[in-house]
C-alpha cells in the first residue's frame, strides 16, 4: 500500500522531500531548537560577572565552566550521536536530547551545594555537572538536524536551508544578550 504522507518514512529516514509548507515547518522547528541551544550557552556568559563572585571562582575556573568543560563534552558526545542518527530515528534522538538539555538547564538554575555522606559538594561542582549534562543534550541536536535538513531539501535548495538553520547561532547569541543583560 502506498504511503499517503508527504514523504515515506523508513526508520526515521525520509525517502522523499515532502511538501514545501511541511519542509518549512520542519526547518522552523529545527531553527527554533538551535536558537534555544545558543540562548542557553550565551546566558551563562552574560550572567558571569554576577555569578563569579557568588561561586568564588577565578576567571580560569569560570572559563572551565563556560568553555572547556562544556565544549569537550559537547564535541565528544556529538560524534557518537552522529553515528546513532545514521541508523536510528533522528526525531526521537533530538526529542530525548532536548529533554536532557532542558532538565539539566533547569537543574543549573536550581543548583545548590549538596551534602553526601557528610561530604559537601560545592556549588561550582554541581553547576559543572549540570553544564556537562546540558552539553550532552545539546550535542544531540545538530547532527540529526543537519541530517533531517539534508533529507527534506533537494540538493538545489539544501545550502539555503542549512543557511537558515545556521542563523540559529547568531539569533540565539543575540537573544541571550538581550534577555541575559536585564536579568544580570
Amino acid at each position: 500500500m502506498a504511503s499517503t504522507s508527504p514523504t515515506a518514512d523508513t526508520g526515521g529516514h525520509i525517502t522523499g522531500f515532502g511538501s514545501k509548507p511541511y519542509r518549512s515547518y520542519v526547518l522552523s522547528v529545527l531553527l527554533f531548537i538551535y536558537i534555544l541551544n545558543f540562548v542557553d550557552r550565551g546566558l551563562l556568559a552574560v550572567v558571569g560577572p554576577v555569578l563569579k563572585p557568588v561561586l568564588g571562582v577565578s576567571d580560569t575556573v569560570w572559563g572551565l565552566l563556560t568553555g572547556a568543560g562544556f565544549a569537550v563534552v559537547y564535541t565528544l558526545i556529538g560524534i557518537p550521536v552522529s553515528r546513532i542518527a545514521e541508523v536510528r530515528h533522528r526525531v526521537w534522538i533530538m526529542t530525548i536530547c532536548v529533554a536532557i538539555w532542558s532538565v539539566m538547564t533547569a537543574l543549573c538554575g536550581l543548583a545548590r551545594e549538596i551534602v553526601i555522606g557528610g561530604t559537601v559538594i560545592g556549588l561550582f561542582w554541581v553547576i559543572l555537572a549540570c553544564r556537562i549534562g546540558v552539553a550532552v543534550g545539546e550535542a544531540g541536536c545538530t547532527p540529526p538536524a543537519t541530517s533531517l535538513i539534508s533529507d527534506y531539501y533537494p540538493a538545489s535548495k539544501r545550502s539555503t536551508a542549512l543557511g537558515y538553520y545556521a542563523m540559529g547561532v547568531t539569533l540565539g547569541t543575540v537573544l541571550a544578550n538581550l534577555v541575559g543583560g536585564p536579568v544580570a
